[in-house]
Parts: structure tokens; C-alpha cells; sequence
């Protein structure tokens, strides 16, 4: 199965990322930190809130990380 083109060439570190680069430092120092608060990622569509984060992640956790499959998974409560 080929992968989208926006995956494919997607930034894999926070050294790649060319913009707000200020928060790539944050989020940097945080990856090196033995203990880091929630982080909660927001902004309009195609803000790059994925791309940072998988970039993060893989300052912490090394390039295994882009294996990693998300799902998202819908849950109605009745009341």
C-alpha cells in the first residue's frame, strides 16, 4: 500500500521543522527532561499539530515511533 505523499515527506525530528522553531526548542528540552507535564497540541487544519508531535515523540522514544498506528475510536454515552 503506498503512503500519502504529505506522510511520505512528512519532517521526522523537531530539527526539521522550519517553523515556530522557538517551540521545537521547548519541546526539546522537554524530550530530555526525566519528567514532562500533559501536552495538549491544537490549531486549525494543517497546522502541523501531527507532524509535531510524531517529531517529539521520536525525540523521546527514537525512530520506531513512525510504526506506531493511531486510531481513533467514537463513544456514545446514553444518559
Amino acid at each position: 500500500m503506498d503512503r500519502l505523499w504529505v506522510d511520505k515527506h512528512r519532517p521526522k525530528s523537531l530539527d526539521n521543522l522550519d517553523y515556530h522553531i522557538d517551540l521545537s526548542q521547548k519541546l526539546k528540552k522537554l524530550a530530555q527532561a526525566p519528567d514532562f507535564p500533559h501536552i495538549l497540541f491544537y490549531g486549525p487544519n494543517g497546522a502541523g499539530k501531527k507532524t509535531r508531535a510524531l517529531a517529539f515523540l521520536a525525540e523521546i522514544y527514537g525512530s520506531g515511533v513512525s510504526k506506531v498506528k493511531s486510531e481513533v475510536k467514537e463513544f456514545k454515552i446514553s444518559a
